[in-house]
């Protein structure tokens, strides 16, 4: 019942903003996946932009979507919040095996641009890890590997972005092997501020941690930056303690 008038109340939200703005339609973007890229592999970061009719200057609303659904061929953004049409949108497109894209759309001059995806191929690497077994007990655990940068000098957000890179299962002797995307070589990642990969260790099923703490902390001293350990291009066997 609330989640109905949850809907009733933004539905009535959007109608009176077209009735008070008949001339502006609710902006959105429309995206097209490349040929042979799995939709639901797709990762989207959004961060909406609101023109103060008070200073003239912007306010920002950030958010993330991950998308799961499968088979899809183009995938909708909506520019707006609870009923209020966004003035510009900054999205970030991470599909795996290839660059971050990025795109800075000014919904004034165009409510509903369609956009067409590419794929910049950029290489894999292998990550193989030990965790202590017995973290593990009884428990299905899986590994989830997760980038995370502040990007603000290269496209001005100020978002800390995280993408999750890899979620494979771990061994009963605690050993996994992951394939993730080589960010290394990325501008985004060159320009990020403490870019690094996060690990966790999860019970697949209801993903609580495992761990004492959310992320595990690996024994490679000379490759941990400031919050994790940085991206390059190779790593060695990642060995973490409890």
């Amino acid at each position: 019942m609330r989640f109905v008038s949850l809907l009733l109340i933004l539905a009535f939200s959007e109608f009176l903003f077209g009735m008070q703005n008949p001339g502006r339609p609710m902006p959105r973007a429309i995206l097209d996946l490349p040929d042979g890229i799995r939709s639901e592999t797709v990762q989207i970061k959004t961060e909406l932009k609101f023109k103060s009719e008070a200073n003239g200057g912007f306010s920002a609303l950030g958010g993330g979507l991950v998308f799961k659904k499968k088979n899809l061929t183009s995938i909708q953004i909506e520019g707006s919040s609870e009923g209020k049409p966004a003035d510009e949108a900054l999205i970030t497109v991470a599909i795996p095996g290839c660059d971050f894209q990025i795109f800075h759309l000014p919904f004034g001059s165009n409510p509903a641009p369609r956009i067409s995806l590419t794929c910049k191929s950029i290489p894999k690497i292998l990550i193989t890890g030990v965790v202590p077994p017995e973290l593990i007990a009884n428990h299905n655990a899986e590994i989830v590997i997760e980038y995370s940068g502040n990007w603000e000098s290269y496209i001005g957000d100020g978002l800390v972005h995280d993408l999750e890179l890899a979620r494979v299962p771990v061994t009963a002797d605690g050993t996994f092997k992951a394939e993730i995307t080589d960010y290394s070589s990325s501008a985004l990642t060159k320009s990020a501020v403490a870019a690094c990969l996060y690990f966790s260790l999860r019970d697949s099923k209801t993903q609580n941690f495992l761990s004492p703490g959310p992320f595990l902390t690996p024994d490679l001293q000379d490759l941990i930056g400031l919050w994790g350990l940085r991206i390059q291009s190779a790593y060695p066997q990642i060995r973490f303690a409890r």
